[in-house]
């Protein structure tokens, strides 16, 4: 399925066990290629977004177990993280820019994504810099609570130690930590960095488990 010259490409709402594939964005570049609002359990599979959408396919709002496996985007944009109580959602080999500006979340949303968030053979084709931090604590955007980053390439991404990540939470009055970790301990829980890890596709590798005891 292709779609061309749009705002808003598939909104995927108030929904489960429903999967969206084969999908090609083209075209004029618009607001938000792909979102998951409200749902759970779906799949997002081979999405293509050659038209370089502001928010790349993603997910917000209370949206759980939900699995985005190989979407193409833009090197300059990002995924959509667009917050209000997500968790427990896979992002596997997904190919694009993580840059977090193109996150989306007001503030009132924040942060992005809570735990559970799983990124993983993710590659990126953005920037790579010293100052880009996927994980920061410069703003009142971009928070996420401990992603795991498992198998991502790419360009080179730094991520936020907590102990940065903390004392600005604390100075800026958002929380109050006595304790405080190394500071080469990061803001993620990270494997294999830098490496695509064993299996390619980690929902793909757990569905042919499933199917495999269930032919016994």
């Amino acid at each position: 399925m292709k779609i061309t010259n749009f705002s808003q490409g598939i909104q995927v709402a108030n929904s489960f066990n429903t999967t969206v594939q084969d999908i090609t964005l083209t075209g004029n570049p618009g607001h938000l290629a792909l979102s998951i609002l409200y749902g759970n359990h779906n799949l997002i599979k081979d999405v293509n977004d050659s038209a370089h959408t502001w928010h790349a396919p993603g997910l917000s709002k209370f949206s759980t177990h939900n699995v985005i496996l190989r979407s193409q985007y833009s090197p300059k944009m990002g995924l959509d993280l667009h917050g209000a109580q997500s968790m427990d959602n896979l992002f596997d080999n997904v190919r694009g820019g993580f840059v977090k500006g193109h996150w989306g979340a007001a503030v009132q949303n924040q942060p992005n994504h809570l735990k559970g968030l799983y990124l993983w053979n993710a590659e990126n084709l953005g920037e790579s810099n010293k100052d880009l931090y996927f994980m920061s604590s410069d703003g009142k955007y971009g928070k996420l609570i401990m992603p795991h980053l498992i198998g991502l390439h790419g360009n080179p991404l730094q991520v936020q130690s907590q102990r940065e990540y903390m004392l600005a939470a604390t100075q800026k009055q958002w929380a109050e930590y006595k304790h405080l970790p190394a500071p080469n301990v990061a803001q993620a829980y990270i494997e294999s960095n830098g490496k695509r890890v064993f299996p390619e596709s980690l929902y793909e590798a757990q569905l042919d488990y499933r199917l495999s005891l269930k032919e016994k």
